[in-house]
């Protein structure tokens, strides 16, 4: 299989939720309405890397936009961490529903599997640079595991790993050190760009400089830590937040359990904590409220409906729907005139 065609998924057993490819970027970029330099692997756009060189680097690269557009990049996952670099202009960011304006000098991290979105409702006047490195993360409380080429001593890994897991802050300023690093990291990625295969010695020690500097910037700029979010609540609170997104697919129990890493009562005891209410139960309430807007939105008959929101019997989903809506679908249907 081809580099390319490889797709990281969140779901190790189903595998619903891809990671982003960008292709609203790579689409801008082949119209000509930014200019972007990258060198990436998997489903990213840019030059593809070497087989050899940096494995765990999906992507690294900058975009400069001089001109509005119109699209942004949408809500969105990546598999690795993610740094990104705002060197001119000024971006909306949202991550986990928080709302951030980035203005030149900004860094931001999400972590591997976090929802983001950039530049809504549309992307203007930027220079952004990106980095994106695959830790084997599945799940919120898997242990981060950093590629070999990244050579930062044990305790202070430990000690960039220990930040980035558990801070809730995802925005800060960028002191000279990561300006200039950054700076270094554009010369030479054009470099690489135009001589393939010839800078990777040297952007690998860039990357490993850079690591180094968020380190000591994070230290500078100190944030509160929340353990919670490498835990086994917070590893369920993911799933279940992303459930809506994947509930036409065949769950059952232990299919959700397994994916967080626990027992079928575990995961029980976890969601009736987070959700008031049994897995299946909410499960159920998921698919409902997908085909609601389904139903809204016109998409088919009430029988395509129920299949696609993951009943096996549209008897049963028209059961189920007037239980929790208290009407039928039909006639839900009728009221909102479609």
């Amino acid at each position: 299989m081809k580099d390319i065609d490889k797709v990281a998924r969140y779901f190790s057993q189903s595998g619903v939720l891809h990671a982003d490819n960008c292709n609203q970027l790579a689409s801008a970029a082949r119209a000509k309405k930014l200019t972007m330099n990258a060198i990436s692997r998997r489903a990213y756009p840019g030059q593809r890397l070497a087989d050899h060189a940096m494995p765990g680097l999906l992507s690294f690269g900058v975009w400069d936009c001089r001109k509005m557009q119109d699209w942004h990049l949408t809500p969105h996952r990546n598999e690795g961490v993610e740094i990104t670099y705002l060197a001119k202009g000024s971006l909306n960011f949202t991550v986990d529903e928080k709302n951030y304006l980035l203005s030149k000098g900004s860094v931001s991290v999400t972590r591997p599997w976090q929802k983001h979105s950039l530049g809504a409702p549309q992307l203007g006047y930027s220079k952004l640079f990106w980095l994106i490195i695959d830790l084997n993360v599945q799940k919120p409380d898997d242990q981060w595991q950093w590629p070999s080429w990244v050579v930062l001593d044990v305790n202070e890994l430990a000690c960039l790993t220990n930040y980035l897991q558990h801070t809730e802050q995802h925005v800060w300023m960028a002191n000279q050190k990561v300006q200039s690093i950054f700076k270094n990291l554009h010369a030479l990625l054009i470099k690489q760009t135009e001589q393939p295969q010839s800078y990777y010695s040297l952007i690998t020690l860039s990357i490993n400089e850079l690591l180094l500097a968020l380190l000591d910037l994070l230290k500078s700029q100190p944030s509160r830590l929340n353990n919670h979010l490498s835990s086994k609540t917070y590893t369920v609170e993911r799933f279940l937040q992303a459930l809506p997104e994947v509930c036409e697919q065949a769950w059952d129990l232990s299919q959700m359990a397994d994916e967080c890493g626990l027992k079928r009562s575990q995961f029980s005891e976890y969601c009736y904590q987070l959700k008031g209410m049994s897995p299946i139960d909410y499960l159920t309430y998921c698919r409902i409220e997908l085909a609601k807007n389904l139903l809204t939105e016109s998409v088919g008959s009430v029988t395509t409906v129920a299949f696609k929101v993951g009943f096996s019997s549209s008897q049963y989903f028209a059961t189920v729907f007037k239980k929790l809506v208290g009407d039928t679908p039909a006639n839900f249907k009728k009221s909102i005139g479609t």
